[in-house]
């Protein structure tokens, strides 16, 4: 009996230690059409690539898409987008270099790819 209430103590103690400890996302990109509607890519660090080639952080496996087509970048507390493709990237239709996001900020990707970018937390 004693042995069992021990492994319930321990199994409650890992639980809430791997909860305290685990990474937290800190923003997604959501599709916002096609047939991956509604999928998230959760971003976990504060440098992130975007692009077709793997080994990118968020991988979009789309004709229109660069290799290494942007950069998200955490700095000083904002979330800084920046383009480094051929074919452009747009926020909320303006074509951009370089643009602090916010929550609900559509980001789309050589005139082909909506995202919708979402700060977490």
């Amino acid at each position: 009996m004693w042995i069992v209430i021990g492994l319930a103590v321990l199994l409650v103690a890992a639980i809430v230690a791997w909860t305290l400890t685990r990474p937290r996302a800190l923003c997604k990109l959501t599709f916002r059409e096609g047939e991956d509607v509604g999928l998230d890519f959760l971003i976990y660090g504060p440098v992130s690539s975007i692009g077709s080639e793997e080994g990118q952080t968020v991988v979009i496996s789309h004709p229109g898409v660069s290799r290494h087509h942007a950069d998200l970048v955490l700095e000083d507390d904002r979330f800084i987008l920046r383009d480094r493709s051929k074919l452009g990237t747009l926020v909320n239709g303006r074509p951009i270099t370089e643009v602090a996001l916010r929550s609900g900020d559509l980001i789309r990707l050589a005139d082909s790819v909506d995202l919708i970018f979402t700060r977490l937390g």
